[in-house]
């Protein structure tokens, strides 16, 4: 009789631990909802108005700051800005060139003024454009009393 006795008892266990997992196990598959309740919330919306204005300015930087050397090409175009006076539209002059014959003295620069290609000397004059003077890198030109300086 210990034997059934034992047995009885495992038998009851064994059916306790299968029971409460299957319980858990249902109970995961449809759990009970808690009642929900509507919240109220009072809605009002109040903006900032913004009166300052965030201002700021971009200053040019004059040297390259990986390199530690002054940018050429802003200082040209510093230099460029110096020389023509605001509310002036200039054509759009581009310097292509320089044509010298070897025995000749005179120069000839290829200028192109407003997608025209002329070929233009020191003191000519072509669509109120003048050229003031030249080098191999770079010319002088002049239009309605203003000077601007053209690199290659």
């Amino acid at each position: 009789m210990k034997n059934k006795t034992k047995t009885y008892v495992l038998l009851v266990a064994v059916l306790g631990i299968w029971g409460t997992i299957t319980f858990k196990v249902i109970n995961g598959l449809n759990p009970e909802q808690p009642p929900s309740t509507a919240l109220e919330f009072e809605v009002t919306f109040h903006p900032t108005s913004h009166k300052d204005i965030d201002t700021f300015a971009i200053d040019a930087i004059a040297r390259d700051p990986f390199l530690g050397k002054v940018s050429k090409a802003e200082n040209d175009l510093s230099r460029n800005n110096r020389t023509l006076r605001s509310n002036v539209k200039l054509p759009h002059i581009t310097y292509n060139g320089l044509i010298k014959k070897e025995g000749n003295a005179n120069r000839i620069f290829v200028v192109e003024i407003n997608n025209q290609q002329h070929l233009l000397k020191r003191g000519q004059t072509i669509h109120g454009v003048k050229l003031i003077s030249g080098h191999k890198s770079s010319i002088t030109v002049s239009y309605n009393g203003h000077t601007q300086t053209i690199k290659l």
